[in-house]
């Protein structure tokens, strides 16, 4: 050890009061001294003496808290959490501190500020500071609010889209960040402009001549052509802005003249005045115009003229747009500029798409590897962006890109399974997006506007894409149905697409052009009528011949532009069963039935915690108290299962001011009648039941409001209306929330009748969608509050140690492991002992269908994040449903199908996300009356078909939701549930044998019950 025994010691020499700061003398100003001799002291109270050979100090002496009981300010009503102030200040029942944002659910006792994570502010850390964005992307695992980070010199503003961080760019400049500039040009204070006028060069003026509008100047020794004027608004006082409007020969309108001549200037390019007013308007096409240019020899510019035409919609100003290089200012032109007769060729420089219009190329080379780039502005939601096969029957290896349902989708299969990419973002209608898609043999990724790459690879052994036909742009012409069926759609592209590219090289897509072998339909992008964006609320422009299109609307509105809204409950996105109704503002509310709640009732609520089949019982003098209802200013919405002995009686009760005056919100019961009562501030309303409650009986009553509009319904009775008086629409409460009375001291508002608790049994709480099922859990505090024993969940009615759920008058039996049944009351075992019995395949004839439900064998089928599920089947029949779990009457609930559909077995799927039936299908059809075995796997959002072990078929559902939720029932063999709107073999039965079904590793008795079997082989 040696000469390195010093260096391990000093690593463990003990260091004073464990690194806290010694405790000072006042008198002497010094550290206390507690060790031996005359100087020493006594430690003051609550500290210590740390002593050793080396020191003596006296240091604070630290408490250990056991518990939040031990603090000073004692718990939050949650029991666990300190209180950070007197009169439980700090604590995440009044801090509302925003769970993504903040680093705790406390906050600071005075200022209520919650501790945010970087890049996060305002006081519950609920949204992104100026100049961050992402906040939902803390979920993700970033460590807070990412910097917007947009170019200073091509961005207009600071700040960002909250959603995707993309940056408000200047005119001409393009990228997320905004700093992405045309070929030949470079981003500068200015925005873009020539390369060659980026930078200063050394010499005179009198040696540097400058074009378009530039003027010299020299500076340190160093001479710059700049752009030195800009373009005011001092004259549009008199005149609107399209007044000024003029359509430039570059096929681009600009806000006036001036802009024009600034970014002729900046671009370092020729570009006058077709005419005024927009190029739409105007009509003008681009073709090839002889040019010639004269300049002085002075090193100052020379302006040039144009002349324009006299009647502009009689005569087109047309001219060729190159990829050549600009023209360096440092080399003099040779000629002058000025304009001749125009003369039309027919030339397209950026071709439009009108979604039966495409471009043929020569195939594409890319056997081990593929690299496309190009940009596209789209007019619909979905379109074929390009595509090339092996063959013309779409059998073998391909490659497409294509826009579904708003996403970018980059599929290749080179012949062991088809790769889905698709774009984490939608594309925005009526923009022009950058788009790019490599594969080096089986990996392949797709970035859409530089936002994060989506990568995938194949799973089988083939790393080569075979190519044998031509490369379609646009549309795929024929109508075979397997090439729109591996693309995923059939829809041609609507918009226009510029600066394609190939590996290295630029594809120029002019027509007529080397490249382009075959042009049909295809015309300028400046000339369409889809381009001044004439569709509204999200419908796609279609072009259907020169200057007309037609609006394909959403399902909500109708008109030619889609400016119509339909009624919002017309597309019945209520599920399970739930009322829709129409609110004002282009909204809707879903009136959930028991068992189900969330906005569109898409939750299952018939499960709770371990006090979930617990009741309370209310006395008349009792209540329950909770923290002020949350988020309630513009809207609220209350569900409670009930019971009352009494026609009188308070329910619910919420206040602004402790003395009972200010807004309020009550739900009381006088004379037997529900009456709905609030209060912003301009007059009360009372919203009143249509008929009396009956005593004894459980009732579900529901009530909203928006604004200054409420309902009210009992049961599944009709619903009544009101809305209170006045023009103040905000509710501002500030009192606990009382459930089933009020404490004896509190006053009530003086509007209110009734001024009694009630004397019955509340059930169930839903307040905004959250469910309430362990009341006692939210509560901060209660009086003479008992649980109720009574019917439905009457003593020992589910056996086994099963827990009675009370759902209204019924209820339902939770059972403990090894046990299931209506009552908890068989034994798996006994069962499973029955099953090697009759293990036999079964034969279903298409109307023999099974259930099983959650919880049979261990299975969970309500909430899952995961699917493993194995058929062995056999049949002969091209169509039929084996397997269907669901939730809600329609298409936009969840669901998971696997069937047989034109003889290949399939897999669907929505977990609520979904506007159209997401569906992968077997390369090979298994109606053989052979035995084969499908295998689904779901992780998530994505999925695998794999069939008698060839490679698997994925597919990828929506972004915003990763959970299946149904309402636990498994059919087997076909189903009676399944809504409108799927291919029509879901709606058959499955004819055929089914020899074993394994779901999450626990497999399925199918021969309970039936007594015609199959033979196993």
């Amino acid at each position: 050890m040696g000469k390195n025994s010093n260096v391990c010691f000093a690593e463990l020499e003990e260091i004073a009061c464990d690194g806290e700061k010694p405790l000072i003398n006042p008198v002497t100003g010094k550290d206390y001294f507690c060790g031996d001799g005359p100087d020493s002291k006594n430690c003051p109270p609550s500290s210590y003496c740390h002593k050793t050979t080396e020191f003596a100090k006296c240091c604070k002496e630290v408490i250990m808290i056991k518990s939040c009981a031990d603090t000073i300010h004692g718990c939050c009503p949650d029991g666990k959490t300190t209180a950070q102030g007197p009169d439980q200040a700090g604590c995440p029942s009044q801090c509302n501190c925003n769970r993504l944002g903040s680093y705790s659910s406390t906050c600071d006792p005075v200022t209520m500020q919650c501790p945010c994570k970087p890049g996060v502010g305002d006081l519950r850390c609920d949204r992104c500071e100026p100049g961050f964005w992402g906040l939902h992307k803390i979920s993700d695992g970033s460590s807070g609010c990412s910097p917007c980070d947009c170019d200073q010199y091509g961005s207009v503003r600071d700040d960002c889209e909250q959603m995707t961080g993309r940056c408000v760019c200047k005119h001409g400049i393009q990228g997320m960040k905004c700093n992405i500039c045309p070929a030949g040009t470079v981003l500068g204070p200015d925005g873009c402009m020539d390369a060659s006028i980026a930078k200063a060069v050394s010499g005179s003026c009198e040696e540097l001549e400058c074009f378009h509008g530039a003027k010299c100047k020299e500076k340190h020794g160093e001479v710059q052509c700049v752009c030195d004027f800009k373009c005011t608004s001092e004259d549009r006082d008199t005149k609107s802005m399209e007044d000024h409007t003029v359509c430039g020969t570059d096929g681009n309108s600009y806000g006036s003249e001036c802009q024009l001549r600034l970014f002729s200037c900046r671009y370092q390019k020729s570009i006058e005045v077709a005419g005024e007013g927009s190029c739409f308007k105007l009509n003008v096409t681009l073709s090839t115009v002889p040019v010639s240019t004269t300049m002085s020899s002075a090193r100052r510019s020379t302006e040039t003229t144009t002349r324009k035409p006299t009647t502009v919609a009689e005569t087109k100003i047309v001219r060729e747009i190159t990829d050549e290089p600009l023209e360096n200012l440092l080399q003099t032109p040779k000629s002058a500029l000025e304009f001749s007769t125009p003369t039309t060729v027919n030339v397209i420089g950026m071709p439009l798409f009108s979604g039966k219009s495409y471009l043929e190329l020569s195939k594409l080379e890319a056997y081990s590897r593929l690299a496309i780039e190009l940009e596209i502005r789209t007019l619909a939601n979905d379109g074929i962006i390009l595509y090339n096969g092996q063959t013309a029957s779409g059998k073998g290896d391909y490659v497409s890109l294509a826009i579904k349902d708003g996403y970018v989708e980059f599929k290749y299969d080179l012949g062991s399974g088809v790769v889905v990419l698709r774009s984490s973002q939608k594309l925005q209608i009526g923009r022009f997006h950058r788009i790019i898609a490599k594969r080096y043999q089986r990996d392949g990724m797709l970035s859409v506007d530089g936002q994060d790459e989506t990568t995938g690879h194949s799973k089988g052994p083939k790393n080569f894409l075979d190519l044998g036909e031509h490369l379609y742009i646009g549309f795929v012409p024929g109508s075979v149905e397997q090439i729109f069926d591996n693309i995923g759609i059939s829809t041609g592209f609507n918009g226009c697409i510029r600066h394609f590219k190939i590996g290295r090289q630029y594809i120029d897509l002019k027509y007529p052009g080397s490249k382009v072998l075959k042009a049909v339909d295809i015309n300028e992008c400046n000339d369409d009528s889809c381009t001044s964006m004439p569709c509204l609320n999200g419908a796609s422009c279609i072009v259907t011949d020169d200057q007309r299109y037609f609006c394909k609307c959403p399902a909500s509105f109708t008109g030619r532009h889609c400016e119509v809204q339909l009624d919002p409950c017309a597309s019945e996105p209520c599920s399970y069963g739930a009322t829709c109704i129409s609110l004002t503002e282009n909204k809707l509310s879903c009136l959930c039935p028991p068992g189900s709640a969330g906005e569109f009732c898409e939750l299952e609520t018939s499960e709770g915690g371990d006090e979930s089949g617990i009741t309370l019982d209310f006395k008349g003098d009792s209540y329950v108290e909770f923290p002020t209802l949350p988020n309630a200013a513009h809207s609220l919405r209350v569900e409670i299962w009930f019971m009352t002995r009494s026609l009188n009686g308070l329910l619910l009760y919420n206040g602004q001011k402790p003395n009972g005056v200010g807004d309020f919100v009550a739900l009381t019961l006088l004379n037997g009648f529900l009456h709905f009562t609030y209060n912003l501030g301009s007059g009360t309303a009372n919203i009143a039941s249509l008929q009396p409650i009956r005593i004894g009986a459980w009732h579900s009553v529901k009530i909203s409001r928006i604004k200054n509009r409420g309902m009210l319904q009992v049961d599944d009775g009709e619903i009544v209306r009101g809305e209170s008086k006045g023009t103040l629409s905000e509710l501002n409460l500030g009192q606990p929330l009382y459930i089933g009375g009020v404490p004896e001291f509190l006053p009530l508002k003086y509007s209110l009748v009734v001024q009694v608790g009630l004397d019955g049994v509340i059930q169930r709480i839903i307040v905004n969608d959250e469910i309430w099922d362990d009341i006692l859990s939210f509560s901060t505090g209660q009086h003479n509050i008992e649980h109720f024993t009574g019917p439905p969940c009457l003593p020992d009615i589910c056996k086994n140690n099963g827990r009675c759920i009370p759902i209204l008058e019924d209820y339902r039996c939770q059972c403990v492991d090894g046990y299931s049944g209506k009552w908890c009351n068989k034994s798996e075992e006994i069962m499973e002992m029955n099953d090697n019995v009759f293990n036999q395949p079964v034969k279903f004839d298409g109307s023999n269908f099974m259930q099983f439900s959650d919880g049979t064998r261990g299975m969970k089928l309500k909430k899952t994040r995961e699917n493993y599920i194995t058929i062995t089947f056999r049949t002969n029949q091209e169509h039929g449903l084996i397997l269907w779990m669901n939730k809600g009457p329609n298409m936009r609930g969840d669901y998971i199908a696997i069937a047989i559909v034109r003889g290949y077995i399939t897999l669907s799927f929505n977990l609520g996300k979904e506007t159209v039936p997401l569906i992968s299908k077997s390369r090979f059809k298994v109606n053989d009356n052979n035995w084969h075995t499908v295998i689904v796997k779901r992780n998530k959002r994505l999925a695998h078909l794999i069939l008698d072990n060839t490679p698997s078929i994925t597919s990828t559902s929506e972004p915003g939701a990763t959970e299946l939720n149904t309402d636990g029932i498994l059919w087997i063999g076909g189903s009676t549930a399944v809504p409108s709107g799927f291919p029509e073999a879901y709606y058959h039965g499955f004819q055929g044998c089914i020899s074993s079904i394994t779901i999450d590793s626990e497999s399925l008795n199918l021969s309970r019950g039936y007594s015609e079997y199959c033979q196993p082989s």
